[in-house]
């Protein structure tokens, strides 16, 4: 390195031609031109230097110099390769492909540089602009102001501080990859003779508002240089010397680029709202309340010049505005995720977080970061579950990355903290359907989802926000606050006293419904049964109101159309333990109508199908024999009412039968299936009677193990299925795939502290072959 030298000149010049400077070290005459601010050039000057280059890769630098420290690393890992003087002056450097210092053994990749200084500083608002290739960390009093501590080509990077009056400490931390090797830093007061400056229309022209609307006239226009966007005032106010406030302020970025024909990916980073406008048309909005989080929009844009006007508020908090761009990769890049959602719930015992998002156009996979860092990669679909390396208690931010062989696109960033599971708390629901439904003329959205353990009732929410509290079964139909054409998401919270466990997220478009349309079918069941060696499935519903046929749709895909009745068995195409789903859809000419989903699993056909009895007293005619009941629950032979003479079962009761408010009981017999079964049914007839036409009671039916864990849900019914009082109705179960079990059938019955309802059962049977 060579010394500055400072020479008198009687005027101030603004340009120095140097003439003559010998080589090699020691004293030496410099000769020189000068031209003064009229542009007078001066007779040839020359004054004398001493010159000396250091021989040593560790200098010693004073305070007021930029001390340059140089790795042989990218993490600034370790003692420094060379320590080395670089001036008192803006760090100005662009190495190309090469080395910082050859002689001193610097690599020219893969290297990194820590530059330090004591500045002394007037009270006021500098510019500080950084332009790397690659990555750097910018420092004032040892406080970042400024990071892209990434892999990019030279960029140029600006953030404005207010300083108070005296001696500051300026550190840059830099790394470099690989190719190109950039590293320059400067600063300069932010104009503070007036809060009215006359901006050109080429740099930002920034009009700032004491209020979130731009309402009125700003009380500072300042011009915001000629580069990206990138402010980050944190809790301070963008002007404190022109009255601005800290909170509840907003700006009008505008400005003319000169862009070549092609797609540019616009990046707008955000606290709190923001609106982006190119020729007056909004290519990007987010005018909400909102954390600081990274947006991106591409558009193509012809060759010229384009006016670029950002809109932006704050609420409070941290204050965040960002604006870049670049040229898109060719070919069709991701499309945006802004909807990613991270909930905390629990799998048993075990806590975790499940992230959901919405597809993203063009996108090939996912790849998942936690905590900024990569954390899984080549997700396929768009549900990712984090279940392991998690502490209860601890958050962990994220944001998922859509990506194809042209480039990515970033999600909005979303955290979580995890929580505390415990053996009683509900257990998960991962079956959740939304069907968008006619009831008549009534668009109407109906949610189905499986019984979740140890659960007491259920919240629905739409749209991310609770829309229903206390559901007791495990349906909801949503009909209020409905919108044909519009989409709403929805997932179901399961909640008892212990915690809450939250189901998948589904999503349905409300449909137009005209008064001929079929009408619905929600009761759609599918058996696996025999037909002598034969397996196959027979499909039952009831007949849906206007329809004029049916059509049948076997996993998803149309199976077979024009079905003039309501059964239809499925004999063809039957693989023996393959599950096929189904759905049947009414028609007439004015649409259609889809059904619930069923599935069922094809059975092995074979050898004997002498069916046996294994429930004892299923008819209740021996009163309580062979069941076990809770207070609560009733059966006997000296009440009217029944399927068949002369017994039934009731929840909803108390132990003499009469019905009851607040009830809570059970009933429960254990069977066992053969090993050498093939085919296992369980059915139960109901009739429900009730007074309560507001609350919520419910009977539970289901199927457990020995141990008592959940194996399956025969059905749920609540008071909203009542019927006339003796008209009983069947449910059953293909319960096949448990043979070699023992098995419990369980029925749970609840009533609330409005009205009664009674639940009666009857003719309880689980029939099998084998022995």
């Amino acid at each position: 390195m060579f010394p500055e030298h400072e020479i008198d000149l009687l005027d101030t010049f603004i340009y120095l031609q140097c003439l003559t400077l010998s080589s090699g070290n020691g004293n030496k005459t410099v000769y020189f031109k000068v031209k003064n601010s009229a542009n007078t050039e001066s007779s040839v000057v020359s004054d004398s230097i001493t010159l000396s280059e250091s021989t040593s890769c560790t200098a010693a630098v004073s305070s007021g110099q930029w001390k340059g420290e140089y790795y042989n690393n990218k993490n600034l890992s370790g003692s420094p390769v060379m320590t080395r003087d670089d001036g008192s002056r803006n760090l100005n450097f662009d190495w190309g492909s090469g080395s910082p210092s050859s002689s001193c053994g610097i690599n020219s990749d893969d290297f990194s540089v820590r530059w330090t200084r004591t500045v002394s500083f007037d009270a006021n608002t500098y510019r500080f602009t950084v332009t790397c290739d690659d990555g750097f960390r910018l420092y004032i009093d040892g406080i970042s102001k400024l990071e892209k501590w990434i892999d990019q080509g030279s960029t140029e990077y600006t953030v404005d501080v207010s300083l108070s009056s005296g001696d500051h400490t300026i550190k840059l931390e830099y790394y470099e990859a690989g190719g190109g090797a950039v590293a320059k830093l400067s600063w300069e007061k932010v104009s503070s003779n007036s809060c009215t400056a006359t901006v050109s229309s080429d740099r930002w022209k920034g009009e700032y508002y004491n209020n979130k609307d731009l309402s009125g006239s700003p009380v500072m226009t300042r011009d915001d240089g000629s580069g990206n966007l990138n402010f980050d005032w944190g809790s301070g106010s963008p002007s404190s010397s022109c009255g601005i406030n800290s909170d509840d302020f907003s700006v009008r970025w505008t400005r003319t680029v000169s862009f070549d024909a092609n797609t540019y990916r616009f990046t707008v980073t955000c606290d709190d709202g923001f609106r982006l406008y190119i020729d007056g048309i909004s290519k990007l909005e987010k005018w909400i309340d909102q954390g600081s989080t990274e947006y991106t929009v591409d558009v193509s844009l012809s060759s010229g010049n384009y006016t670029i006007k950002m809109e932006y508020y704050e609420a409070d908090g941290g204050a965040v505005a960002k604006l870049s761009w670049e040229v898109a990769s060719s070919g069709s890049v991701p499309g945006s995720i802004t909807d990613l959602t991270a909930t905390p719930e629990c799998d048993g015992t075990a806590s975790q977080v499940r992230l959901n998002w919405s597809a993203a156009s063009n996108a090939t996979s996912y790849d998942v970061y936690r905590n900024g860092s990569l954390y899984y990669s080549g997700v396929s679909g768009t549900q990712f579950i984090n279940s392991s390396n998690i502490t209860t208690g601890m958050s962990y931010s994220y944001y998922v990355q859509a990506k194809n062989s042209y480039g990515f696109t970033n999600s909005n960033t979303v955290s979580a903290t995890a929580i505390t599971c415990v053996s009683n708390m509900p257990g998960s629901i991962t079956d959740l359907t939304a069907t968008a439904e006619c009831d008549g003329t009534t668009s109407q959205i109906r949610l189905n989802w499986s019984a979740a353990s140890n659960a007491t009732s259920y919240d629905v929410y739409r749209n991310g926000s609770l829309y229903y509290s206390g559901v007791s079964g495990t349906q909801f139909i949503n009909s209020s606050n409905i919108t044909t054409g519009i989409s709403y998401s929805y997932y179901v919270q399961a909640k008892n006293s212990y915690g809450s466990t939250n189901s998948n997220t589904v999503s349905a478009t409300a449909i137009t419904c005209v008064s001929n349309m079929p009408g619905s079918i929600t009761d759609l069941t599918a058996t696996a049964e025999c037909d002598g060696t034969t397996s196959q499935i027979r499909l039952n519903w009831s007949a849906a109101s206007n329809a004029t046929s049916y059509d049948v749709y076997r996993n998803g895909s149309l199976y077979y159309s024009g079905v003039s009745v309501t059964q239809f068995i499925n004999s063809s195409n039957i693989t023996t333990g393959t599950s096929y789903s189904y759905h049947v859809q009414a028609k007439n000419s004015y649409g259609s109508t889809n059904s619930n989903t069923v599935s069922a699993t094809a059975k092995t056909c074979g050898g004997s199908t002498s069916q046996s009895e294994r429930i004892t007293n299923g008819s209740f005619s021996s009163g309580t024999s062979g069941w076990t009941l809770s207070s609560d629950f009733w059966a006997g032979t000296n009440l009217s009412n029944y399927r068949t003479s002369p017994g039934y079962a009731a929840g909803g009761v108390d132990s003499s039968g009469t019905p009851k408010n607040n009830a809570y009981g059970s009933m429960y017999q254990a069977v066992t299936i053969p090993s050498n079964a093939t085919s296992a049914t369980i059915s139960f007839w109901y009739n429900i009677t009730t007074s309560n036409e507001s609350g919520y009671d419910a009977l539970y039916t289901v199927i457990k193990n020995s141990s008592g864990s959940h194996l399956a849900t025969v059905a749920t019914f609540s008071n909203a299925d009542k019927g006339t009082l003796g008209s009983y109705s069947k449910k059953s179960l293909d319960v096949t795939s448990y043979k070699g079990q023992t098995v419990t059938i369980y029925f749970l019955a609840m009533t609330d502290s409005a009205n009664t309802t009674v639940f009666r059962i009857d003719d309880v049977s689980l029939m099998s072959d084998g022995n």
